[in-house]
Formats: C-alpha cells, structure tokens, sequence
C-alpha cells in the first residue's frame, strides 16, 4: 500500500501539474479527509480506489434516504455497496436500522447480529440491537445487550450518543440513558431536548419544562414545553414525548 501520509505530499504536488478535473476531485477529496482514507486502505477488500469512493457516495446517499424516513431505498443502496465490500459493518448495522424503521425487527436481528460479530464493541450496533429485541419482546436479551453498552461506550460523538440514547429511551431504559446524559452532555440542543424528554417520562414535568425552555428556535421543543406545562397543570392528561431529532444536520455528521 505504501506509506499514506508521504503520499498525501505528492498528492499536493499533484494538484499543481493541472489534472483533469475527475482527478483533480479526487486528491481534493483524499486530502480533506487523510484519516478516513487510511483506514479505508487498510481494509479496502481489493477494491480500485474509484470504487471506494463510489462506495462511500453511496453510503451518504444511503444514509440521506435513511433519515428522510425512505429506507427501502436505503436497503437498496446499502445492498450495492455490500456487493463490493461484503463485510463493511456500518452498512450491514444501517441495514438492521432499515428494517426497524420498517416495523420489521425479526429481518433486522441477523443483519444486527452479523454487524455486531464484525465490531464487538460497538455501541450503535449494540443499542439497535436491544432495541430489536425489545420490539420483538425479547427482554432478557434486549437487556443483555444493554449491560454491555453501558460497558463499552466511552465519550461517544454527538450523533452516536443521540442515537444511543433515543434507542434507551425508547426501551424505557431511563436510569442508563441518564446516566449517559450526565457524563457526556456538553450543552447541545439536541442531548439538553432528549434530557427533557427524558424527565417528561419520567412525569417529572417541571424538570423537562426547564430543559425545553433552553431551546431557541425548535418548535418541536417549544411544542414540548407547552405540552409539559398542560401536563403538570393537569389541562391534558396525557403526551407521547417522542424523542426526535430537531437538529437534522446531526445524522449526517
């Protein structure tokens, strides 16, 4: 394969000698993103590099269709990308999230299961495992999956510990997804949000009011609050608090 990091020096140089634009596009895109382009060498399946990237569009796309609630189309995508890297893990993850959002938790078991044996630690993987089997009424074995989450997530990125915490709050995993909640939230919209949600189940009504109100600019939060409050005052009796992301731009990331 050869040393990346010196080959990202010529790559500069090259840029200089006038490229074709196909080319030129490509060392742009090598450059921006050196790191990711060296673990992909590392485990490229002895693909061309003009695959790779072609993968790796793909699985954008994939994801875009994914989280604009299309995943048929993302089970399609992700298949093509599977026809030439047979044992990505994210991919094979991405197809288990498909078929849950399908309502279809007994496909998305083996394709969690396969990901999960080529990552072991992996706390996505874990968390929409638990979760399929908690749809699935698997409780032994949702929870399982749970105990060892809370053993191998370690300062998640945003986006994973969205994800992490929506699948808990979902399995009325209270207790974990707080504890989450108070060693890595930094003050993001998104995680204060899923905190309030969490106190609205929880009823502790004026808690999740207070998170809601730390909101600027969702109307999603903004909705909650006032839900909330008619709650506590006894006005409405009773709200799905649906843990949604109000911040698109994050599953993307």
């Amino acid at each position: 394969m050869g040393r990346v990091k010196d080959a990202m020096g010529y790559l500069e140089e090259g840029l200089g000698l006038n490229p074709t634009k196909k080319v030129r596009k490509m060392i742009r895109r090598m450059m921006k993103h050196n790191a990711e382009f060296e673990a992909k060498m590392e485990n490229n399946y002895g693909i061309s590099l003009e695959d790779e990237f072609e993968c790796y569009d793909m699985f954008i796309e994939a994801q875009k269709c994914l989280y604009s609630n299309n995943p048929e189309e993302a089970i399609k995508i992700y298949e093509k990308i599977l026809s030439k890297k047979p044992n990505h893990s994210n991919t094979i993850s991405n197809i288990g999230v498909a078929y849950i959002m399908l309502k279809q938790p007994e496909k998305a078991l083996p394709w969690l299961e396969k990901a999960l044996s080529l990552t072991p630690k992996d706390g996505i993987t874990l968390s929409n495992l638990a979760y399929a089997h908690f749809l699935l009424k698997h409780f032994e074995k949702s929870s399982q999956c749970v105990e060892e989450l809370m053993k191998v997530i370690k300062d998640p990125p945003l986006r994973d510990l969205m994800r992490v915490l929506t699948a808990l709050i979902g399995m009325g995993q209270y207790n974990n997804a707080r504890e989450l909640i108070h060693l890595y939230n930094k003050g993001h919209p998104q995680i204060i949000f899923l905190s309030g949600v969490l106190y609205a189940k929880e009823k502790d009504f004026a808690n999740a009011q207070k998170e809601f109100l730390k909101i600027e600019g969702s109307k999603t939060a903004r909705n909650y609050y006032e839900k909330a409050c008619q709650l506590a005052t006894g006005e409405i009796k009773s709200f799905n608090f649906e843990p949604k992301v109000i911040e698109q731009s994050i599953e993307m990331q």
